[in-house]
């Protein structure tokens, strides 16, 4: 729960799969064979993984023979550390996180984008104060401090870029891990100045708190910026080709209807992630949600990466593809 009273406590969603467990060796839609057919999917309870809360909903999994469980995480760094361990098959997360661990990994850890996730944007994400802030324009930013829900991750990025082409350099201020749950409390009580947030998180806060928007991430070098993927380690999308194409082909059903049906997102959005009102749902701002995999997009977040000191040197993503 937020701190303050400010609503919208995002617990897991674990077993919400609307079909039931199937065997080994069930087929696809494909008439292929599935090598496994239970999958655990970690992710972060965003609009960002729309299309996988969609495809669940409407059963896109259970027609491809494939029952799901998705495991709430607070971050997709977090999920990393999951998958490694090997208590997840597939996350849904922040590029950033799985191309900073493959370039420092050196091989010992080798990810592959099963299927893009989202595109920020206009309003989507955004940095907050509160309602009660001094702060009015970027530059009184300058000697804040600014919340985001993981440190080197996707928040942090957009905010570097918004506030370096404002003329204000990282050491002019300072980010910190705020969880989104609790990123509107933090604001209300004063512990940070401003917050990035995310929708739903971004749309409860300016509900419940009255949380204003100082800016909007998604412009200038982020416009319109790849946020998030479907995440699997190569040696496990190796092991189970099969499986992998069955998620990948309901995954991408549902990012159609995400699309393409806003009432369908907004209905999915109150039954997928919990403490989502109608009220909220009706006034969320969703990210655009692609098919398949564009290589040329995907380069554009390790280039910012670099750009902004989270990458010590050029990475090229293809090595993910």
């Amino acid at each position: 729960m937020l701190a303050g009273g400010a609503g919208l406590a995002l617990a897991a969603i674990a077993g919400c799969s609307n079909g039931g467990s199937t065997s080994s060796g069930s087929t696809t839609s494909s008439g292929s064979k599935l090598e496994k057919t239970s999958l655990t999917v970690a992710t972060v309870p965003a609009v960002t993984n729309m299309g996988m809360f969609i495809a669940d909903k409407f059963g896109y999994f259970h027609e491809e023979g494939l029952d799901l469980t998705i495991k709430v995480v607070p971050t997709s760094t977090t999920a990393v550390d999951d998958q490694i361990h090997g208590s997840v098959d597939i996350t849904a997360g922040a590029y950033v996180s799985y191309i900073a661990d493959q370039a420092k990994s050196s091989g010992v850890v080798q990810w592959k984008v099963l299927n893009e996730g989202s595109i920020s944007q206009p309003g989507s994400q955004q940095v907050l104060v509160s309602s009660k802030s001094s702060i009015k324009k970027i530059s009184d930013l300058k000697g804040k401090k600014i919340g985001a829900n993981a440190l080197d991750n996707v928040g942090q990025l957009l905010v570097q870029s918004v506030m370096s082409e404002n003329g204000i350099s990282p050491d002019e201020y300072t980010v910190v891990a705020v969880a989104f749950p609790d990123m509107a409390g933090s604001l209300q009580n004063g512990s940070i100045d401003a917050g990035w947030f995310d929708e739903p998180f971004l749309t409860s806060a300016q509900m419940t708190i009255g949380a204003k928007t100082l800016f909007d991430t998604c412009q200038g070098a982020t416009t319109d910026f790849p946020m998030s993927g479907y995440m699997a380690t190569k040696s496990w999308a190796e092991k189970y080709p099969n499986t992998a194409a069955a998620f990948v082909r309901a995954v991408n059903k549902g990012q159609q209807l995400a699309d393409s049906n806003r009432t369908d997102a907004q209905k999915t959005c109150e039954s997928a992630i919990k403490g989502v009102t109608a009220e909220v749902a009706s006034a969320l701002t969703f990210d655009s949600y692609p098919t398949g995999i564009d290589q040329t997009r995907l380069q554009r977040v390790s280039n910012v990466m670099k750009q902004f000191g989270l990458l010590t040197k050029q990475f090229d993503v293809s090595a993910m593809i």
